[in-house]
């Protein structure tokens, strides 16, 4: 009789007692595979949701600041966190701040910079997934064994903001002498686009640091090529160019014999009631133009820390008088209120040549236009001009001047062409 070998059943024996040590091995590697996994994949849900607030967020940037934080809001409703929807946190201000900055994008370095005290075109978002923050970490199994507060994760998103092509903030409508010419530091930002109706080859000159974050500039004549690297939006030569949409209105008249002065000791706040003054010059205190239009037969010259304040108040100087700001000396308020051809407007002046000048630290900052299609104008060393739209006959900017146009002139609005958001990180 022959005897059966042992060998099966040894090799069964073996192969239980390897079972029962790789089982433990092959789950462990289980476990971690799907930790890693969820690591993934709450990575790959914090990035889609900053791609979608940034996007959201710079989209609305053409709309001002809080509309742009309010979109972001928006949009991070409806990502997911481990909490449940996205949460970001964002400080007050034109730059924002936490999760949300808004400031500018640098295409040559590939760089977000942000701008605590104007914002920007360019949203930087950053969704996070952490322990004390509102969102949350990323819980794991391991995390409630060892009692730890979990994963935690950061994306950053940077969107910048296309502004649509339709728009013009800046309008120099004069064939014969409308010119760009900028130096050293100095920049243009605007919502819309800047048209310059000069036929000229050299109508827009920009160098040194000199930049524009606009739309688009548009030109009736020929522009050099490398300007391109200069501006943010688009540029068009030998391009139709909007004819001056204010030029049919009727300039208000000025009797002068009923010119008054305007008398400031320069010490405290002098409020001027409307009507028709002759040229003003002071260099301290305050004067503050009440509601109305406030006509000047006669330049006017800020200097020192002088400030003029309008209050729903409109500026109208006499053909062929200036407006000079230096030192310290701002003017700043709200523009014209009530019924009229002017409402909405700060400044206005008719279309013989005159000279403004904003130079050293002083500041023009109001919430209103201006039309002054005669005027040559100049801003330059640190000077800082803010308005919604503006008409000139010229621009000359040097230093690290800075003019900012925060809307447009509806009037002269071509076919839209919409604006958009595009990813940049």
């Amino acid at each position: 009789m022959k005897r059966r070998s042992p060998q099966p059943r040894n090799a069964r024996a073996i192969s239980a007692i390897w079972v029962v040590i790789a089982l433990p091995v092959v789950i462990m590697m289980a476990w971690i595979a799907i930790e890693i996994g969820s690591v993934l994949r709450s990575a790959n849900q914090a990035k889609l949701a900053a791609d979608a607030i940034a996007l959201a967020a710079a989209a609305r940037y053409g709309d001002g600041t809080e509309a742009a934080v309010q979109e972001a809001f928006a949009a991070a409703g409806f990502c997911r966190a481990p909490n449940g929807p996205v949460q970001i946190l964002v400080a007050e201000g034109p730059g924002g701040g936490g999760d949300l900055y808004f400031g500018t994008w640098d295409e040559s370095s590939l760089s977000f910079a942000p701008d605590l005290a104007e914002g920007g075109p360019a949203a930087e978002v950053t969704v996070r997934f952490a322990p004390g923050h509102p969102n949350g970490a990323v819980r794991l199994l391991i995390s409630g064994l060892f009692d730890s507060g979990g994963v935690t994760l950061e994306r950053t998103s940077v969107a910048v903001y296309n502004p649509p092509k339709h728009l013009t903030s800046l309008l120099l409508p004069d064939p014969a002498l409308a010119f760009v010419s900028m130096g050293g530091t100095a920049a243009v930002r605007a919502k819309g686009g800047v048209s310059v109706a000069s036929q000229g080859s050299s109508s827009v000159q920009l160098t040194e640091g000199a930049s524009m974050n606009i739309a688009i500039l548009r030109a009736a004549g020929t522009m050099d090529g490398s300007l391109g690297s200069r501006i943010s939006g688009s540029v068009e030569s030998s391009a139709t160019v909007p004819e001056d949409p204010y030029l049919g209105i009727t300039m208000p008249v000025f009797d002068t014999n009923e010119a008054t002065g305007i008398a400031h000791t320069g010490a405290g706040t002098l409020h001027v009631m409307p009507g028709i003054h002759e040229a003003l010059s002071f260099n301290s205190g305050t004067i503050v133009l009440d509601p109305g239009m406030h006509q000047f037969t006669g330049g006017i010259e800020l200097s020192g820390d002088a400030v003029l304040q309008l209050d729903q108040a409109l500026v109208q100087l006499q053909d062929g008088s200036g407006l000079q700001l230096r030192d310290d000396a701002s003017i700043t308020g709200t523009s014209l209120g009530g019924a009229g051809d002017w409402v909405g407007f700060c400044f206005i002046q008719g279309g013989a040549g005159s000279a403004w000048s904003v130079t050293d630290n002083a500041s023009i900052i109001v919430d209103g236009r201006c039309y002054a299609p005669g005027v040559a104008a100049t801003f330059g060393d640190a000077a800082s001009v803010r308005m919604e739209e503006a008409v000139f006959r010229s621009l000359t900017m040097f230093g690290a001047s800075r003019l900012r146009l925060s809307s447009d002139i509806e009037a002269i609005r071509l076919p839209v062409v919409p604006g958009r958001a595009r990813l940049v990180r």
